[in-house]
C-alpha cells in the first residue's frame, strides 16, 4: 500500500500517467509505462478508494481527465450509496 510516506508521496496523480504501480511480494514499485523525457514529471493514477473525503477532484489537465482521483469502482460505489440514501429519504 502506498500510504503517503516514502518516495511515492512525491509523485502526482494524472488520468494519463506515465507510471503505474506493481505489487511484487507485498512490495509496491512505481514503474514507467512509456518512455519518459528528461525533466518530465512522474505521474501515476491514484485510484483512491474508501476515503473519508467526500470529493477528490482531479485537475490534471489530461485530455481524457476523469475529473476525480477515485477509482472507477469507488465512483460506482459512491453512486450506489447516494441512490440508496436518496431512496431512503423518499420513503
Amino acid at each position: 500500500m502506498i500510504d503517503g510516506f516514502g518516495t511515492a508521496m512525491f509523485i502526482n496523480h494524472c488520468c494519463d500517467p506515465n507510471c503505474e504501480t506493481e505489487d511484487t511480494d507485498g512490495r509496491i514499485f512505481v514503474v514507467a509505462i512509456r518512455d519518459i523525457a528528461a525533466g518530465e514529471e512522474l505521474t501515476y493514477e491514484y485510484h483512491l478508494y474508501d476515503s473519508d473525503e467526500s470529493e477528490q477532484d482531479c485537475y490534471c489537465g489530461a485530455q481524457q481527465c476523469r475529473g476525480t482521483m477515485f477509482s472507477d469502482a469507488e465512483v460506482k460505489r459512491r453512486a450506489r450509496k447516494a441512490r440508496a440514501a436518496a431512496k431512503a429519504s423518499r420513503q
